[in-house]
């Protein structure tokens, strides 16, 4: 397996442990366009996501909330 991030994808369970929530939230952030959440990939009936995309949107939401600090 590769460790190059563009090409690591997380499965539904270890993205909701990554950021300590339930699956069904993780399933729920996909569905609001307003939290930008990024789109899993189905792969025989499994959702991944991207590990980059996920970074990314970390990044988003860490300018978003230190300028809600401010």
């Amino acid at each position: 397996m590769s460790t190059d991030k563009q090409n690591t994808y997380l499965p539904r369970p270890q993205t909701a442990r990554r950021y300590g929530v339930t699956e069904r939230s993780i399933a729920r952030w996909t569905l609001d366009p307003d939290l930008g959440f990024p789109q899993p990939m189905n792969i025989n009936g499994r959702l991944f996501f991207a590990v980059e995309q996920l970074e990314a949107w970390e990044k988003t939401r860490a300018v978003t909330f230190n300028r809600k600090a401010a």
